[in-house]
């Protein structure tokens, strides 16, 4: 895992993957010859300014010739990530997953750039007239979970972020 914050050091998104990835495969006892894919999430392609990044990456991984997909749900990609990698092991198509997620926004582009982009991600013919915006839609989204799961706010403190 790599620290969540504004980059100013001239790294990029792509030293960033090698980072969690070199840390990742450390963690495991893993070299990387052991993966078999690899499943890239990454919210937008106006973030990284890459079009594919699943084969950027895996060239900056040393994974070139193994399979890899990105996958792009919104603020969920890094769950749909998981879950496609999940899916890959489970049908046998392959027995070690890596899955790396990418987000580049806070780096090259200002705040308020971020905040139109970000709004891309919702409905714009029905979110973006009313003015909705992503934090009342995540705040609406959490208070629905809250009250079908009867989770508290302390449940959800001991969640990562």
């Amino acid at each position: 895992m790599t620290p969540f914050n504004r980059r100013k050091d001239g790294s990029s998104w792509r030293d960033w993957c090698g980072d969690a990835f070199g840390g990742a495969l450390a963690d495991a006892a893993l070299d990387r010859s052991a993966i078999d894919a690899l499943v890239v999430a990454s919210e937008s392609d106006f973030f990284t300014l890459q079009l594919n990044p699943a084969s950027v990456i895996a060239d900056t991984l040393g994974l070139l010739g193994r399979r890899s997909c990105r996958v792009e749900g919104g603020g969920a990609s890094g769950h749909l990530a998981v879950h496609a990698a999940m899916a890959m092991v489970l049908s046998g198509q392959s027995r070690r997953v890596a899955v790396v997620g990418v987000e580049a926004s806070a780096t090259h582009l200002d705040g308020k750039t971020v905040g139109v982009l970000l709004s891309h991600s919702f409905d714009s013919w029905t979110d973006g007239f009313t003015g909705t915006g992503s934090t009342s839609i995540y705040a609406l989204s959490i208070l629905a979970f809250m009250e079908r799961t009867k989770a508290t706010a302390n449940d959800l403190a001991r969640v990562a972020a």
